[in-house]
């Protein structure tokens, strides 16, 4: 049974860990400390006391900025990505977020079927956003409207 609950700082090795197999460019430890030490929304998912995944939120003024939201290789295809994701964005509502915005690699079809699913539309891209050896990508600027005390739907569900 996997339950949500915010992030400690007893759990950023976990987090570390998973954020480095998921990710070519990681956060470092020290990104995700200081998000959990100002009170950033921070939150895991978690299966028997393993962390399974992860999300944090940066909420200013009324904009919620989805920082990261990762899920472990070995638990994905199991709905945990569209469970964080629809949880962080009641806690936005919550802290009186109006708007959810992210970034996402074009080629990240799996990501895009994931906010897309929830409502994430392109508004934009930001050229050379994710460094890269060589060769820089760019991103895609996603948002949505976040609803106070709504429910969040899916168009899978």
């Amino acid at each position: 049974m996997f339950r949500l609950r915010r992030m400690r700082e007893s759990d950023l090795l976990k987090v570390r860990d998973i954020e480095r197999v998921s990710h070519p460019l990681p956060w470092r430890l020290a990104y995700f400390r200081q998000a959990v030490r100002r009170g950033w929304c921070c939150w895991v998912i978690e299966d028997a006391q393993t962390v399974a995944g992860y999300g944090v939120i940066q909420i200013v003024r009324h904009q919620a900025h989805i920082m990261s939201l990762t899920v472990a290789p070995h638990y994905r295809h199991r709905g945990l990505g569209i469970r964080m994701l629809r949880h962080l964005l009641r806690e936005a509502g919550r802290q009186g977020a109006r708007w959810a915005r992210l970034e996402v690699r074009p080629s990240s079809q799996a990501a895009l079927s994931l906010y897309g699913s929830l409502g994430f539309k392109a508004r934009g891209y930001i050229r050379h956003y994710y460094p890269g050896p060589g060769a820089s990508t760019g991103a895609l600027v996603m948002t949505r409207r976040v609803q106070r005390g709504s429910k969040l739907r899916s168009s899978h569900g």
